[in-house]
């Protein structure tokens, strides 16, 4: 009856087609909650011990989408309390933590902001990198305000840090833009968030 039994007749096997890619998670997000509420239910309201499972790319990589986007959070949760520890020891005025934040919170807005409109889209390893170049933006801030601690004058900073930190920005953003030649498109999406 147009139905697929093992040899044993014990296990019945259904194939399900979706008109998305296997790394479309956001779209396969749904057929997979879909899935899920479907044997939740078959659990509750079915007798004779009947169980429902599946397996196949679709659910690995959404159960992988899931698991990055946990993992994101936890990574960049555990890295800005992190730093704001160590800097609020450190510096001990929350003025400063303010002061030393604000840029790489900016700098992060800009770059989400240009992801969005240069690919409607980023994928969840390149936010997850964010943990890593939250390390390395704000040690511009740390920089410019150490050293205008030892000047005083904010106009003197700036004269004074203006070509290094330039020439170091270049450097760093140069070497995120070459991630955009690897053959990898998690890789090519954190490389431009890096750089912006």
């Amino acid at each position: 009856n147009d139905a697929i039994f093992t040899a044993d007749r014990r296990n019945m096997l259904i194939f399900v087609y979706t008109t998305y890619q296997d790394n479309e998670t956001a779209h396969n997000t749904v057929l997979m909650d879909g899935i899920d509420a479907a044997i939740a239910q078959c659990n509750q309201e079915c007798v004779g011990g009947l169980r429902a499972e599946y397996v196949g790319a679709i659910p690995v990589g959404v159960g992988n989408a899931r698991q990055m986007k946990q993992d994101t959070l936890l990574t960049l949760s555990l890295a800005l309390l992190g730093l704001v520890l160590l800097l609020g020891f450190f510096f001990r005025k929350k003025r400063v933590l303010l002061f030393l934040m604000l840029p790489v919170a900016m700098g992060g807005l800009f770059a989400l902001a240009m992801v969005q409109l240069m690919q409607g889209a980023i994928s969840n390893i390149a936010i997850g990198g964010g943990s890593i170049i939250l390390g390395v933006a704000i040690n511009y801030s740390i920089h410019f305000y150490t050293h205008l601690k030892h000047t005083v004058s904010a106009e003197e900073t700036v004269r004074d840090l203006a070509n290094p930190m330039i020439i170091g920005n270049i450097t760093t953003i140069g070497a995120f833009l070459s991630l955009l030649f690897v053959n990898s498109r998690a890789l090519a999406d954190f490389g431009i968030f890096a750089a912006f």
